[in-house]
């Protein structure tokens, strides 16, 4: 093949991806959730029924806190004044965070995640929503939201306390994990925190740390965060720096899967199998509203992409 060959398919896949943005408009019609097509898993969007650890933990600690029908309840009064609220809701994804520093540093709270598509387009969403947001139950069952990094702050300064160096590094972790959800679009893995530094004296402790994803499908970039805590355990401030540059995302390439150009099937093909699972909810809004034919492809890329194992994040999380 030439170099002036393959300039043209790129030029003709660049085409394909305007063709297909153009056609979704603005932002992405909504869709109901496609009913488990080619194996790909539909559960966890609103409300939802608590299941597994989930289940176990609200019966335990949380037994009158309701979480997931409060949730609802809140997205489904700020969705109350947009004609597209049913859609809203149908298309958020809930997830409970199981995380060890989180349960150590607020141990009666609940931290949910809400997430909305972002890719091939992000949703228009009503405020106050995100596209990332965190809801934490409180076990009186007050709910609070939160979808940056101030807001998080604020709420957390009136949480966490550390006296020490172990208290101040599981209330790190436990930051980190909930920034990678505010920066979060549905394609990074991240990896363990580390430590970066930690200091105490008279006046407190001041710690740092950072994350990063994996690097697969090019991601790139971390994110740090520094607390300082005053000498009597309370958190004073929060800085966090997210650099993350993304890699590889999914736009067009389920579209591409019956392209009559055998390169452009095997570069779409090539592309969501490197995304792998992280490319579920593209391939399930795809699958719902594709032609039978190209229906049955995204499928037999999905069954690979389980049959390979690729991208599999086996962090603990309740959907």
């Amino acid at each position: 093949m030439t170099r002036h060959d393959y300039g043209g398919i790129v030029v003709a896949l660049l085409i394909l991806a305007s063709q297909a943005r153009a056609a979704c408009g603005a932002q992405i019609a909504p869709q109901p959730p496609a009913q488990n097509l080619g194996g790909i898993e539909t559960s966890g969007f609103l409300p939802g029924e608590p299941e597994g650890a989930e289940a176990d933990l609200l019966r335990k600690a949380f037994p009158k806190t309701k979480p997931r029908q409060r949730i609802a309840e809140y997205i489904n009064k700020a969705a109350s004044k947009n004609h597209r609220a049913s859609q809203i809701l149908s298309r958020g994804r809930l997830t409970l965070l199981l995380d060890k520093d989180l349960e150590a540093s607020c141990p009666d709270h609940l931290f949910y995640i809400v997430r909305y598509p972002q890719w091939p387009l992000a949703f228009s969403l009503p405020e106050p929503l995100g596209n990332n947001n965190i809801f934490i139950v409180e076990k009186k069952g007050t709910l609070i939201h939160v979808k940056d990094s101030e807001g998080l702050a604020r709420v957390l300064k009136e949480m966490i306390t550390a006296t020490n160096e172990e208290e101040a590094a599981r209330a790190l972790f436990a930051w980190l994990r909930l920034s990678e959800e505010l920066h979060q679009d549905g394609m990074y893995q991240f990896g363990e925190p580390r430590m970066i530094k930690k200091q105490q004296n008279d006046h407190g402790i001041t710690i740092s740390g950072a994350v990063a994803p994996k690097q697969q499908m090019g991601n790139t970039g971390e994110i740090q965060a520094e607390l300082s805590f005053s000498n009597h355990g309370r958190l004073l401030s929060v800085e966090d720096v997210c650099t993350l540059k993304a890699g590889m995302r999914p736009i067009c390439q389920s579209t591409l899967l019956l392209d009559p150009n055998p390169l452009v099937r095997r570069i779409a093909e090539r592309d969501l199998l490197i995304m792998g699972k992280a490319c579920a909810p593209y391939l399930q809004e795809q699958s719902a509203k594709a032609t039978p034919a190209l229906k049955a492809e995204i499928a037999r890329i999905w069954r690979q992409i389980i049959a390979e194992d690729r991208y599999n994040d086996d962090r603990q999380t309740s959907k």
